[in-house]
């Protein structure tokens, strides 16, 4: 991988770009063609699968943050924030630096990941100068890809003169920020959970999804946690509410209410107070993209658990209000 690594760079020193180009916070670049593509506040994503190889990779190229001066400690701040923080790789991996003709320092560096108990590789090529920080990051699996990857690399140039109006404007790397926002309500399914079940808990339609969790947080900092899913038959709901607080990139849930019930078509259970799961849940978190869309998505993680279709072991939460 060190000599895919050494020919994106002397790409990014000789290669010219043909093609559509597009802009992005202050970085102009031209994409792959025919990729999906989803454009967060702060990261726009490509992505492309092929469905009967099972090979995929996935581009994020994050807004520009403020430089330390120095283009090895950017690397290594964005590899922490970007990488270390999802994926659990330990420190910063060996990295090669070359210096593009318009005058910014490029660092590159890659690391091998499972992701899914699929083996893959993520590549961070960090762009520094003129006080910014521009970072690309590609997750791949099939080296098939790596001529789009030098392509976009290739493409890509920063705005000298672009003024930043924040030191760090990288939701993903902004969870190590406490003042990091998380005020809305935010779902892994498509509707709201109120489409469901009334505000008592009784159940007022056929759900049409297996599972729904939804968690709503206001700027007061308390939060309210809605499940709603199957069980013998019936439908479980829960509930649970309290504060929160936000230290780092944790996430803490202080839980004062827990309630239960089963619902039916015909009815509703009394609704159960267990007194057993009023206690404080602690969270690793950011606000940023998933493994296939820039969302945003609230991505929450617990030691211990694990979930499907996920770029570490965490579960996330789109922005639905």
């Amino acid at each position: 991988m060190k000599k895919i690594i050494t020919a994106i760079l002397l790409m990014l020193i000789t290669g010219k770009s043909i093609g559509q180009t597009e802009t992005f916070d202050i970085t102009t670049y031209q994409p792959p063609k025919d990729w999906k593509k989803d454009t967060g506040q702060t990261v726009v994503t490509y992505s492309h699968v092929n469905t009967s190889t099972g090979s995929f990779c996935v581009l994020l190229i994050y807004s520009a943050i403020v430089s330390t001066g120095d283009e090895q400690a950017d690397f290594n701040y964005e590899w922490t924030n970007l990488v270390t923080t999802r994926y659990k790789t330990g420190t910063s991996p060996k990295t090669e630096t070359q210096s593009t003709g318009d005058g910014w320092k490029v660092v590159a560096g890659g690391s091998a990941v499972k992701i899914d108990s699929i083996n893959a590789y993520l590549m961070l090529t960090v762009f520094s100068g003129f006080g910014k920080t521009v970072s690309v990051l590609a997750t791949l699996n099939d080296q098939v890809y790596v001529p789009d990857i030098d392509a976009l690399l290739a493409s890509i140039k920063p705005d000298k003169e672009a003024v930043l109006s924040k030191p760090v404007t990288s939701t993903a790397q902004a969870a190590g920020n406490d003042a990091v926002s998380v005020t809305g309500i935010w779902s892994d399914y498509s509707a709201t959970i109120g489409n469901y079940v009334s505000a008592s808990g009784a159940f007022i339609a056929s759900a049409d999804a297996s599972e729904i969790n939804q968690y709503e947080f206001t700027a007061g900092k308390t939060f309210t946690y809605k499940y709603l899913g199957s069980l013998n038959g019936m439908m479980l709901y829960t509930e649970s509410s309290g504060s929160y607080t936000i230290k780092g990139g944790n996430l803490t849930l202080h839980v004062k209410m827990y309630k239960s019930r089963m619902i039916s078509r015909g009815g509703a259970g009394g609704l159960k107070e267990d007194k057993s799961k009023e206690k404080d849940e602690v969270y690793t978190f950011y606000i940023g993209p998933n493994k296939w869309e820039a969302g945003p998505f609230l991505n929450m993680h617990k030691d211990g658990n694990y979930y499907p279709w996920s770029d570490f072991p965490y579960n996330y939460y789109k922005k639905i209000r």
